[in-house]
């Protein structure tokens, strides 16, 4: 039996040895990775809003300051509620607070409100600029608008910009012989134009004169009603 020397155990091929430095070279670059790979990490910010009020808050907290909460408002923060049956137009702005409004959505309504602007129906809470769509339709169930309300104002308004009426004199106009009259005589008749005009002096030719005032009627384009606006003004002659 050949004897195995304990050098044998420590020799390797070719092959070993290459796989050896291999292993050595994966298991050092795996070791150094995170030193090249630092992954920074920030919390999403969903507005500028609301990063001034993060950067607010870490001031504070730095300079040793207690946070006032309620001065800060969080848009992913859910305000306590309490739905009611209200009245758009004339809510105050303590009830759109209950109602579980942030400050600004109030003010942007208030002043909405102030402008002349108005809640015709329950529909257009959706409008509202700031307004979540979560919250509207939380709200909108809840809208009742005084219809009365809102005609009064609008008669309101209707009767503070309304022009004052002024009455004009009926215009009177010149009788004419209807078969000597020229086309500018005939023009100046209410509802005659260049048109009409043209089309009756080339009818009472065509007739060779017309024998009563009812044979203006058959004028192609003379509707009944300009007819009977220009009869009183129609003379009849040879």
């Amino acid at each position: 039996m050949q004897k195995i020397h304990w050098k044998d155990y420590l020799s390797f091929s070719k092959k070993e040895r290459t796989a050896i430095i291999v292993l050595t070279v994966l298991i050092v670059f795996i070791m150094a990775l995170p030193w090249f790979i630092k992954p920074e990490f920030e919390p999403p910010l969903t507005d500028t809003e609301t990063a001034k009020q993060m950067a607010a808050l870490d001031m504070q907290q730095s300079s040793g300051m207690p946070a006032r909460r309620d001065s800060l408002s969080f848009p992913n923060e859910s305000v306590p509620a309490t739905l009611f049956y209200f009245d758009p137009n004339t809510i105050d702005a303590a009830g759109w607070e209950k109602l579980g409004l942030r400050e600004k959505t109030i003010q942007t309504i208030l002043n909405y409100r102030s402008k002349g602007g108005s809640f015709r129906n329950a529909s257009d809470i959706h409008k509202i600029y700031g307004l979540k769509k979560a919250d509207a339709d939380r709200l909108e169930p809840f809208i009742k608008i005084e219809q009365a309300n809102t005609y009064s104002q609008n008669n309101a308004n209707e009767k503070k910009y309304a022009k004052p009426f002024k009455e004009f004199p009926k215009k009177t106009f010149t009788k004419i012989n209807i078969n000597t009259a020229t086309e500018e005589e005939w023009k100046s008749l209410p509802g005659i134009g260049d048109v009409l005009a043209k089309r009756i002096v080339k009818f009472r030719t065509a007739k060779k004169g017309f024998t009563s005032i009812d044979d203006i009627k058959k004028t192609y384009g003379l509707t009944d009603s300009v007819f009977e606006n220009i009869r009183p003004w129609l003379l009849l002659g040879e």
